[in-house]
């Protein structure tokens, strides 16, 4: 099956208003391909780019699923809890009970369903690079119920078919949780190295993930099948901090910070800014995500899939920053 070859495929994506989510509904209707999104309330209608099918429904309500269900060949599974200040309960109930849900109300009809996990389910990479084979040792309630709805579709093996894609670190377009903050430290100076910084992060930009995820939906070999998706670089935490002070046009960090010291300066900000009913800009999932060593092998989804990234970190922050000057002068305005 080719994605767009069969016209009277309907085309179901959950997560829709989301990042990835939003653009991947934009380059389904680019090909003309009927698409329907599950939403949560009528309201987020009002998201969904035109000519997009709205069914309201909530993956913790399986009887609100069978209608946004119901004739869809093709299901890319993206809504998701995300990060780890829910409770526990709800991050299961949302990740890994909604993901049975929704494949109980796919089974008998549905021809693939592409679930986007993430890298999280990885937790501490020992042996890098991580592949599709590295050991699955989640250390956050994230990952920990991102690992559980892998499971719960694994249990759907000869019921409905299916795909894995493993995000590693998304970014691009709308994408301002954290990174935003990161741009405005290294404005102030204020942002150090943390550790050596010679650890390399697998960003991949929303655009790859997207390809990714419609790759795994037309390929016969991507049945049931776990695929590591990141971007054209693993590129060390130093090089990408590089990228990003010379595009903001300001001095690379000078000074490092030992790891326990940065996880202790974090938790101290979430505990000060939770004090005060605010988001920290920095914690410790971000340190995390910043310091440690998780270069990413994409040598199946290369073979299997043709995958091919084609966005680099300097092309990708340099759209972020811009993103995030725009977002200042709009501030700006609003303060006058």
């Amino acid at each position: 099956m080719n994605i767009g070859s069969d016209m009277g495929f309907m085309y179901l994506v959950t997560g829709a208003t989301g990042r990835v989510g939003r653009r991947l509904v934009s380059e389904l209707i680019e090909r003309r391909l009927p698409v329907r999104a599950l939403i949560r309330k009528e309201e987020d209608a009002l998201l969904l780019p035109k000519g997009v099918q709205p069914a309201v429904g909530d993956l913790e309500r399986p009887e609100t699923l069978r209608t946004a269900a119901n004739g869809a060949d093709v299901v890319f599974h993206l809504a998701a809890l995300v990060g780890s200040n829910h409770p526990f309960g709800r991050l299961v109930g949302v990740n890994a009970i909604g993901t049975r849900n929704l494949l109980s109300a796919c089974e008998g009809h549905a021809k693939i369903f592409v679930h986007c996990s993430s890298i999280s389910v990885l937790g501490e990479i020992r042996e890098p690079p991580a592949t599709e084979e590295t050991p699955t040792r989640p250390t956050t309630p994230y990952g920990k119920s991102k690992l559980m709805a892998e499971g719960e579709v694994w249990k759907f093996e000869g019921k409905v078919p299916f795909c894995i894609v493993r995000p590693s670190v998304a970014y691009g377009p709308g994408f301002t949780e954290g990174y935003f903050s990161l741009f405005s430290l290294l404005e102030k100076g204020w942002m150090p190295i943390l550790g050596s910084g010679e650890n390399r992060i697998p960003f991949v930009h929303s655009s790859d993930v997207v390809d990714a995820l419609l790759l795994c939906a037309g390929s016969k070999a991507a049945r049931n099948q776990i695929f590591m998706v990141s971007g054209k670089e693993n590129l060390s935490q130093r090089g990408i901090l590089s990228i990003a002070t010379r595009e903001l046009g300001v001095k690379e960090p000078r000074f490092s910070v030992p790891l326990p010291i940065a996880y202790l300066v974090a938790g101290g900000a979430q505990f000060a800014y939770s004090i005060m009913g605010k988001k920290s800009p920095i914690t410790s999932e971000y340190v995390h995500r910043l310091a440690r060593d998780r270069p990413v092998d994409i040598g199946k989804a290369r073979r299997l899939l043709g995958y091919a990234p084609t966005v680099g970190l300097e092309q990708g922050i340099k759209e972020m920053v811009e993103q995030y000057r725009e977002r200042k002068e709009r501030d700006k305005e609003q303060e006058q």
